[in-house]
């Protein structure tokens, strides 16, 4: 097990110690801030095959760790195998957030089989159930998410340039790369969505600047149509209204229908919002430094791994790898 500290200014560090006398528990310092760094500094240290990532805010299964590794003996032909992240806040803004959630799953599995290039949010009542089996994606969260050590470290692991969305960046050259990606259903984990609705806003408009920054790197990938971006920042409250109406039916609203529908509005217009800050010359501010180019390919090293790695709340990166052996086989997803 590998734990990564990003700078915590609190006991991250004396608690992991503490369980290194009843773990097999390596402790490492990485003083350079950022999601990616941390996770690339769990890849370097990896000794294992599969590389597994989840969140400090999320709760796993007993049995998480067991059953990535029978899926990828079951699976050999994947690069990646993750799981859905289930609502484990309270209120509307926790399930607004895991609809987001689906609706980017959704929308990001079907844009390149639809034929277009861009990304369509879906209201509440609008996203499909169809995940009922194990499917082949183009993107995964690294929320609930495990990588084949030998497939990132090929094409040169995450990118520590971008705000955020690395993971998503990493999937995209992962496909284009010929690799897999496995959405498992039955392999769920529990995430406290951010409760506050000033967090709510900032993360989704970080978001947008993330993703941004990743379609500058990658021109080909889905992205976000621009409809009534500006309009929706400056008359939202009436569009915002109209929407949920529109889509959501007034014969089949409900006192829960009409809020998730706006909460979802507001999410879809702070991303949106997030993006053309980013497009309009602001990420070269002090605070966004521009994306750099994709890393380049490496050979992969012969080490093999099992791990978890646990994202940050503020500047705390925590990276968590936990060994599950399992004997590598050959076939085909």
């Amino acid at each position: 097990m590998i734990v990564v500290d990003n700078g915590s200014g609190d006991s991250t560090a004396d608690v992991a110690r503490s369980f290194a006398r009843k773990l097999p528990l390596r402790l490492f310092s990485e003083a350079r801030p950022g999601i990616p760094r941390c996770r690339n500094r769990c890849l370097r240290e990896a000794r294992n095959r599969v590389l597994a990532f989840t969140d400090d805010d999320c709760k796993v299964p007993p049995d998480w760790i067991q059953r990535i590794a029978t899926y990828h003996e079951a699976y050999p032909g994947a690069a990646a195998i993750g799981g859905p992240v289930v609502n484990g806040a309270p209120g509307l803004l926790g399930e607004t957030n895991q609809r987001m959630w689906e609706s980017w799953l959704c929308a990001y599995r079907e844009a390149p089989k639809s034929g277009t290039s861009d990304i369509r949010f879906r209201t509440p009542a609008r996203i499909p159930h169809v995940l009922k089996r194990p499917a082949q994606v183009r993107s995964l969260f690294t929320a609930n998410c495990s990588y084949k050590v030998v497939s990132i470290r090929r094409i040169g692991g995450f990118n520590e340039s971008l705000l955020t969305m690395s993971d998503e960046e990493l999937n995209w050259r992962l496909c284009n790369s010929g690799e897999r990606l496995l959405y498992i259903p039955d392999m769920p984990v529990v995430h406290a969505h951010r409760g506050a609705i000033a967090s709510f806003i900032e993360q989704h408009f970080r978001y947008g600047i993330g993703f941004y920054q990743t379609r500058t790197l990658h021109p080909g990938m889905p992205g976000i149509l621009p409809r009534s971006t500006l309009v929706s920042v400056w008359m939202f409250p009436i569009l915002a209204l109209t929407q949920a109406l529109f889509n959501a039916g007034v014969a089949r609203l409900s006192c829960k229908t009409l809020p998730l529908a706006v909460l979802m509005w507001i999410a879809e217009t702070a991303f949106r919002t997030g993006a053309l800050y980013a497009g309009t010359g602001h990420r070269r501010a002090v605070f966004l430094p521009a994306p750099q180019p994709a890393p380049s390919r490496t050979s992969a090293p012969s080490a093999h791994s099992h791990s978890m790695a646990a994202s940050p709340k503020g500047d705390t990166e925590k990276t968590l790898s936990c060994i599950a052996p399992g004997p590598t086989s050959r076939g085909k997803l």
